[in-house]
Parts: C-alpha cells; structure tokens; sequence
C-alpha cells in the first residue's frame, strides 16, 4: 500500500516503495495586468462663502449695552465676551469677533443688552 507524502515543490522524494517520484510541477505564472492611466480628480469647486449664523437675530441688529457695568467677573471668558459687545455694535460684527448667539441669548434674558 502506497501512502501519499508531503512534498516540496522541486525536491525528489521516495515514498515506502523506495521508487523515486517526479518533481512536483509549478503552476505557469500569469502575466500581470496592464497598468490603467491614473484618473484625474475633478476640479475642486470653491469653497462656499462662510456665512455666519445669527440665530433669531438679524445681523445687522444693533446691540445695546443696558448694564453700567460689565457683570461678568474680570478675566472670565464671559467677562471679554461682554466687551465685545461694546465694541461691535452689531450682531454681525459680535459674532465675527468670536462671540455666539447663546452669548446673544443669555445677555437678553438676562437684561445686560437689546438687539434692536
């Protein structure tokens, strides 16, 4: 009875007959693909002008400071914030310089400022 052994592609190899085997046949190898051009990326589209959102209030509202002074406590991010509206004058103007709506929001509840 013949058993099978495992073999290395290119090594001969007796089995238990002691008869010597053929080496083992290597598959052909495939010729590679053709390389395609590369794909030229459409033309970026330029980037759409950066609106600002102004929330419920329309950006050209002018800001009214109504406290005498600021309430925010000095060196606060809240207390610079509050200055901004003294300086802006706008809505537009505010948030441009780094202030939010809910800034805007906060400050009207609370009855620091008016946006007319």
């Amino acid at each position: 009875m013949n058993t099978v052994q495992a073999t290395t592609p290119g090594k001969k190899t007796t089995g238990f007959s002691g008869k010597k085997t053929a080496p083992a046949k290597t598959p052909p190898v495939k010729a590679a693909p053709a390389k395609t051009p590369p794909v030229k990326a459409a033309p970026a589209k330029a980037a759409p002008a950066k609106t600002v959102r102004t929330g419920d209030f329309k950006p050209d509202a002018k800001i009214t400071v109504v406290a005498k002074e600021n309430p925010r406590r000095e060196g606060t991010h809240g207390h610079t914030v509050f200055e901004y509206y003294r300086k802006a004058g706008t809505v537009a103007k505010f948030l441009e310089m780094g202030g939010k709506v809910a800034d805007i929001r906060w400050d009207v509840e609370h009855d620091h400022i008016k946006v007319k």
